[in-house]
Parts: C-alpha cells; sequence; structure tokens
C-alpha cells in the first residue's frame, strides 16, 4: 500500500494580518481518469518543467505539498489535452523513486478529475467580473468547492494544499464584507473595538488601494475556473518561450556580472510579461532551468 506524506507550503507572503497558521490530516481520497493516449507526444514544456521538482521524505515517501501541486498545475494546465499527462509522466518518473513517481500520476489523475468538476460547477454559477465582488454569493461558491476537493482529493491533499489559500480568502471576504455594509473606504480611520481597529486602514491612500485591489484579486481569482487559467498559463508560456530565447542570446555575449546584461535582460521582462508576478515567475523559472555554474 502506497503512503503519502502530507506537508504544509507558506503560500506567497500576504500582508500581515492574513498569516494564520493551521494544522493537517492524514487521508487521501478516490478519484479516476480517461488514461492519455499511447501515441501522444510530451510538449517541449518537459525540457525544463515547473521552477521546483516534487519530492520524497528520508523514506521514500512522495511530499504531497504545494510544490506538488504547482508541478501537477504546470503539466495539466500548460500542456494541452494528453500532452499534459504524457509529459508529466515523463518528468515524475525522471524525478522521483518509481513508487513515488506513480503516486504523483496517481494523484495528478484525481486532481483532472477535479479540475473537470470544478469547472462545471463554476459555469453554473455565471460569475461575472463587473461591479464589485458578490460576497454572498462568492461564500456560497467557496463551501462548494470545499465540498468538492475533499471529495475528489480527499481530507488530507485538501488541507495540504489550500488551507492556508482558504484562510486569506475567508478573511478577506469578511473584511470586504464588513466594509461594504459599513460603506467603509480603505483610506479612513474606522471604529475600533478595545482600542484596536476592527479591519485594517491606511493613512496613506495609495497604500489603502494597493490593499483593495489585493482583497479583490483574491476574490476575483476564487471565481475563476481552471479553463481560463489554462489558458493564461499557455499564454504566459508562449511569452516566456520568447523571453528566454532572447536571454539566451544575451547570456552567450555577456558575461553574469556585466551591468548591460543585468540592464537588457530586466527591459525583457518589462518587454514580455505584464505583472510583478508574472516577472517574478520568469525569473524562477530561468533560475530552475539555468543554475549558477
Amino acid at each position: 500500500m502506497a503512503i503519502w506524506c502530507f506537508a504544509t507550503q507558506a503560500p506567497d507572503e500576504p500582508p500581515p494580518e492574513f498569516r494564520q497558521a493551521l494544522t493537517t490530516t492524514t487521508v487521501f481520497g478516490p478519484g479516476a481518469w480517461v488514461q492519455p493516449s499511447p501515441n501522444a507526444s510530451p510538449s517541449q514544456h518537459i525540457l525544463f518543467g515547473p521552477a521546483l521538482a516534487p519530492s520524497v521524505d528520508a523514506n521514500g515517501n512522495l511530499l504531497v505539498d504545494t510544490v506538488l501541486r504547482d508541478a501537477i498545475e504546470f503539466f495539466l494546465l500548460e500542456q494541452t489535452g494528453s500532452d499534459g499527462m504524457v509529459a508529466l509522466r515523463s518528468y515524475m518518473a525522471s524525478r522521483l523513486p518509481p513508487a513515488a513517481s506513480n503516486d504523483a500520476v496517481r494523484i495528478a489523475e484525481q486532481y483532472g478529475v477535479y479540475m473537470q468538476r470544478h469547472d462545471r460547477q463554476i459555469a453554473s454559477q455565471n460569475f461575472s467580473n463587473d461591479g464589485p465582488p458578490d460576497t454572498s454569493r462568492i461564500a456560497t461558491w467557496l463551501q462548494q468547492r470545499t465540498r468538492l476537493r475533499h471529495e475528489v482529493l480527499g481530507d488530507a491533499a485538501t488541507q495540504a494544499w489550500y488551507q492556508n489559500e482558504d484562510a486569506q480568502l475567508q478573511q478577506a471576504l469578511g473584511e470586504f464584507k464588513q466594509r461594504s455594509a459599513e460603506d467603509m473606504p480603505y483610506a479612513a480611520p474606522v471604529p475600533a473595538e478595545d482600542g484596536m481597529p476592527v479591519v485594517p486602514h491606511w493613512r496613506n491612500p495609495a497604500d489603502a488601494l494597493q490593499h483593495e485591489q489585493y482583497i479583490i484579486g483574491l476574490l476575483r481569482d476564487a471565481t475563476h475556473s481552471f479553463d481560463a487559467r489554462a489558458m493564461e498559463r499557455r499564454q504566459f508560456a508562449e511569452r516566456y518561450d520568447a523571453y528566454a530565447g532572447n536571454v539566451e542570446q544575451i547570456a552567450a555575449n555577456l558575461g553574469p556580472d556585466s551591468t548591460e546584461r543585468a540592464a537588457r535582460i530586466g527591459a525583457l521582462r518589462e518587454k514580455y510579461f505584464l505583472t510583478e508576478t508574472e516577472k517574478q515567475q520568469a525569473q524562477e523559472r530561468w533560475a530552475a532551468t539555468h543554475p549558477p555554474h
């Protein structure tokens, strides 16, 4: 019987008010998957893979953490059709011991089922990006999504993969609902309980706006389908390929300590990537495949 080790990973650093420590459980649930065609060929992206590779514990058991989930999403979202599973199988076999590799593929198959059912359910919600987030409908959807995750992925994987994200979402949802109910702008002082503000506030309007956009971004992201995310990921991959080709040329002509090299690569990131998050992802992807000598 296969043994999987569940671990939690810290998410991208959120604002201080969203930091929260949680625990994990130990059960993994069932799933199903339509096997890919044996004649399918892996995409060129198998050449480098995700920024971080899945790993095992001291006993060789697969660590089911957010690194594994990110690797699965790399292949299932950035590849098309059966190519993603073919590439994922090859990648896991090249990075993990046989038993752990088989476990990783099995979990990926379950994740594929989750993605399909997730998108069928979210399509029926008919969320819109027009106007402020509908907190009541989002709260209902989050409950449905959590039930789906436990049903398809199991309790432990759901907790290991999503506990921190869900904690941030619930706090964001509560803050947004409170501000909306009290018509409370972010840049204004807020009522206090026992001398402490009940929700965050800022004196600088620019900081307030940045935080508000962060909150709305979290809520919007929770209503995106995997299909929409796959399109975004594939567009990013295409831009990354063009970026990486240009960086290769620069690296071939200029030394690693060259000021001109750093400036030209920085200009390329500005040209090809739309957000700070994308620029960071591009740097991580490059570093993962071009380790310093």
